[in-house]
């Protein structure tokens, strides 16, 4: 093996440390991005079940209003329906 050979293999050699120095930086970086990613992804889950658990009971209060309020109109309706007819035509005016 001559001289320029053994100094192609030493350089060849450096390289290929530094080329694997990277990847494993890169490596790293790749496998941070993704607990780091999938962390987000869990606290955004996390605090939409968290958000709707919270607001449910208001979320109910709101439906009973609006249960109630249709309940009123449909008596308002009935009511309506058992007037004269005179006072229907003026309730349409």
């Amino acid at each position: 093996m001559g001289d320029d050979e053994r100094k192609l293999l030493t350089e060849n050699l450096e390289l290929s440390r530094k080329v694997l120095g990277i990847v494993k930086k890169m490596e790293r970086r790749i496998f941070w991005q993704r607990a780091l990613k999938t962390a987000k992804w869990v606290v955004i889950i996390a605090l939409t079940i968290l958000g709707f658990w919270q607001i449910q009971p208001y979320l109910n209060n709101v439906l009973n209003l609006y249960q109630g309020l249709l309940g009123t109109l449909n008596q308002t309706q009935g009511i309506q329906n058992n007037l004269p007819a005179e006072l229907q035509k003026l309730l349409v005016q």
